[in-house]
């Protein structure tokens, strides 16, 4: 199944016309009209009752209308998500600090998250020890603590 006749096939049940949704998609109305008998053929079912002057769906085409739609939506998800990945606006950031750096970081994560609200931040409290890039097997990218008061041995 073409997913261009699926929306060719809503462009024609929106405009209520062939001849609108050629004009609307810059295409013949015959290449319109055979781009909806394709899409018939694949799901072996007519879609349009076109006995009467106005269109009218079948209950095939309601099934396959829906379902379209359904197509349509997924593929904008997809293409938003794919720019937000290439324009590095989304994502996640795991952040592993101790409870006094984490009252430091406050501020900034606010700033931070004004700047890219697309990205989810997660800040995890770990001890000093382990709130370092790499550790707690690779869920944290990044982490901070404070330096120690107390003289090395």
């Amino acid at each position: 199944m073409d997913l261009y006749a699926l929306h060719v096939f809503q462009t024609v049940v929106a405009e209520r016309s062939f001849s609108r949704a050629a004009e609307k998609l810059f295409r013949t109305q015959p290449a319109i009209s055979l781009a909806v008998q394709r899409l018939e053929s694949d799901v072996g079912e007519k879609l349009l009752d076109r006995s009467q002057k106005e269109l009218r769906l079948t209950d095939a085409g309601r099934t396959v209308l829906d379902h379209a739609r359904r197509f349509e939506n997924v593929r904008r998800e997809l293409e938003d998500a794919l720019a937000e990945l290439r324009d590095k606006s989304a994502g996640r950031l795991s952040i592993g600090a101790n409870e006094s750096s984490i009252l430091y970081l406050l501020p900034h994560l606010e700033r931070f998250r004004r700047r890219f609200p697309k990205i989810k931040v997660q800040v995890r409290r770990s001890q000093s020890s382990t709130a370092h890039p790499g550790s707690d097997r690779h869920r944290i990218l990044t982490g901070t603590c404070e330096p120690s008061d107390a003289p090395s041995p």
